[in-house]
């Protein structure tokens, strides 16, 4: 199958259409020149009519993009980049629908949501499956408690006992401000103009192991608990969130 190529002459910035086919992105190649949008020619859902191909000749990445409007602004939003055999069309096409689904109002035609920001959150925790368990508390309460299978965050009455629970009755406990935003959802601050870089290695693990200690140990401190696999670390966030 034909793939249609911008030539170097053309003017730049100028789209050209490329199939919405593996091998045909696969085959898209362009020995030099600037970075060029490729949109798609023969897409016929709404939730991928946005869909492009940003392609750069310098290093040859092809990376997915979705332009789109929220509140009457355009936005682009990466999905992510084409690796010919792991992720391409159908990867693209199901996690996109995904965020129509969730995010999107067939009837009223636009999204309730920011699809970026909800892609962004979900990405950060597929990520933090592979962390220890000290540092899935820290992201947890960095996000300050996004919740499960919706968009936003835990409300502040249940944010403090969460957190409590993951860190102890510990003076890093007392440095956190909990408090609610206008739609009502939890939000976490931090006291003494700390940042969350600062404030982690002022009040760092204590390694006690419960066994043999007289003061009681939060999960955070503890030191019999290693890296988590991606079972475990999604029962805890099942837990918590």
């Amino acid at each position: 199958m034909k793939v249609v190529i911008k030539s170097n002459e053309s003017d730049p910035g100028v789209t050209q259409d490329l199939l919405f086919q593996d091998k045909a992105i696969h085959k898209l190649r362009i020995e030099k020149g600037s970075r060029e949008d490729f949109k798609f020619k023969d897409i016929k859902v709404s939730y991928l009519t946005g869909l492009v191909l940003r392609y750069s000749p310098l290093t040859q990445k092809k990376v997915f993009y979705l332009r789109y409007k929220y509140k009457d602004k355009a936005h682009w939003l990466k999905v992510n980049e084409f690796i010919y055999g792991h992720y391409g069309t159908l990867e693209v096409s199901e996690e996109l629908v995904g965020l129509y689904k969730k995010y999107y109002d067939k009837k009223l035609g636009h999204w309730k949501h920011d699809p970026q920001e909800q892609l962004i959150t979900q990405r950060e925790l597929e990520l933090s499956q592979e962390l220890s368990v000290r540092e899935v508390i820290q992201r947890q309460v960095q996000a300050q408690f996004p919740r499960k299978g919706k968009l936003g965050k835990l409300a502040k009455v249940s944010q403090r006992p969460f957190a409590n629970t993951l860190m102890g009755r510990h003076e890093r406990f007392d440095q956190l401000i909990f408090d609610e935003d206008e739609k009502g959802q939890g939000t976490i601050k931090l006291k003494d103009g700390l940042n969350w870089k600062s404030f982690w290695a002022k009040y760092p693990p204590e390694n006690k192991d419960p066994k043999t200690s007289d003061k009681e140990i939060s999960v955070y401190d503890t030191n019999n608990l290693g890296p988590l696999s991606a079972v475990n670390y999604r029962s805890i966030a099942n837990a918590i969130m």
